[in-house]
């Protein structure tokens, strides 16, 4: 009964459009938590027993993320696309960056998953305007950011491409009221909100 109310809850949850603590999502397991963030390939390996053998059989499956693009926030040219609109290039693509009142909004930010070059996305995107702390006693640093964004983006990857939420965290938001959130977190502010 209890994993049952819990499913109906993360449902519930991954259905606002947020994303979720990996460390929620795996246990605690730094092992785990180190594959499903990319930085280690996984090795199974599973044992075979027929009446005559056993053999041992090895799977390995990579997971990687995207090798950077840039080396510094000085190689992301943030372009004037009018009013508070900024395009930049990241790889062959040109993103949108759309600033208004204490918030960043990157348009396809699903699209990159380079943890470096979040933060110097992040490091252009503030230099211009700053996104103040939750408690408004200062402004928010390049890890809250970038945690911010990495939140979406598991989000984006848990959601069926024709979920309705799909569109909420396909572009993320960098704000004050999300500082230091997980995904269970931002679900929780946006249920509430309805």
């Amino acid at each position: 009964m209890i994993k049952r109310s819990l499913a109906i809850i993360a449902s519930a949850l991954v259905m606002t459009g947020c994303s979720y603590d990996m460390v929620s999502s795996s246990g605690g397991d730094p092992a785990k938590r180190a594959v499903e963030s990319g930085s280690i390939t996984e090795t199974t390996t599973t044992t075979t027993t027929t009446a005559e053998t056993t053999t041992p059989q090895t799977t390995t499956s990579a997971v990687t993320t995207a090798a950077a693009v840039y080396s510094s926030a000085d190689e992301v040219v943030l372009v004037p696309a009018g009013g508070e609109v900024y395009s930049f290039d990241y790889g062959d693509k040109t993103f949108q960056a759309e600033y208004t009142e204490n918030s960043w909004k990157i348009i396809d930010s699903y699209l990159i998953d380079n943890e470096q070059d979040m933060g110097y996305i992040c490091d252009a995107l503030t230099a211009l305007h700053p996104i103040p702390t939750a408690d408004g006693s200062g402004v928010r640093d390049r890890e809250s950011l970038v945690y911010e964004w990495q939140q979406h983006n598991e989000a984006y990857k848990m959601l069926p491409p024709d979920s309705k939420w799909i569109a909420s965290v396909k572009d993320v938001d960098l704000n004050p009221e999300d500082e230091g959130k997980d995904m269970w977190q931002m679900a929780l502010d946006r249920l509430s909100e309805r």
